[in-house]
């Protein structure tokens, strides 16, 4: 245990740095003083933890950091951050629309066409002539249904 007091010449208590009393009296236990600990960082403390020494925040689950303010993303995010603990917000391109999709944003995001997911279904049209009769203009169209994926 760390020293978190002394006493001046005429035996009041005086806390050292990092150290502080109950602001309330009623509270205060002589056997004990100066039992709260301090985590000042320009004037910010735990966010999401506790206190548990001088300037030693003890972070809650899914938190992390100095002042415990940093969200720890759900395990396995590959392609995304967190803004709540346990989190996978999938990353943005530059007009804010999701580059990812998926739980873990691992999935390359595509559009997406009348609602079909997953995969594109193309239908590509190709016209061609059939030079082999005798150059007629007759036209046959032959239908292709691609499936791409990705």
């Amino acid at each position: 245990q760390s020293r978190r007091y002394i006493c001046d010449d005429e035996a009041n208590v005086i806390c050292l740095s990092g150290w502080k009393e109950d602001p309330d009296w009623s509270k205060r236990d002589l056997r004990n003083p100066c039992p709260i600990p301090i985590c000042d960082h320009h004037g910010e403390t735990c966010e999401h933890g506790q206190c548990v020494r001088p300037d030693v925040c003890a972070c809650e689950v899914g938190w992390q950091g100095h002042l415990c303010d940093t969200c720890i993303p759900l395990p396995g995010c590959v392609h995304g951050s967190c803004n709540a603990t346990f989190e996978c917000n999938c990353d943005l391109n530059d007009q804010g629309a999701p580059m990812w999709e998926g739980a873990f944003c691992d999935q390359r995001k595509i559009n997406r066409i009348r609602n079909i997911s997953f995969q594109l279904l193309a239908r590509i049209v190709i016209q061609t002539t059939d030079f082999a009769s005798n150059h007629l203009n007759a036209s046959k169209t032959k239908f292709y249904v691609c499936k791409m994926e990705f």
